[in-house]
């Protein structure tokens, strides 16, 4: 049971629209908010054989991470922020 692309892309958007609403809260509240949402997807999809597809999600959730950081801090390098949320 590989996930299905279409499960794939909605479970991008339900993640990626979790961070665009929450922009205005800090890193402790927003990993409290995503966490529960990729802990069950992953649980759902820990049978199949997913890893690629784990792999690629982790990156996707990585990026958003990112760019959520990079909007917080917008003066400082990226390397301070690599520093100091990951």
């Amino acid at each position: 049971m590989i996930p299905d692309p279409l499960k794939v892309a909605l479970f991008k958007d339900k993640i990626r629209s979790i961070f665009r609403k929450n922009i205005n809260l800090n890193s402790y509240q927003l990993v409290e908010l995503v966490n529960p949402v990729l802990r069950g997807w992953a649980n759902y999809y820990r049978i199949a054989n997913a890893g690629s597809t784990f792999s690629k999600m982790s990156g996707f959730v990585w990026g958003l991470q990112f760019r959520w950081a990079l909007s917080k801090m917008a003066n400082v390098s990226k390397s301070v922020i690599i520093d100091r949320f990951f």
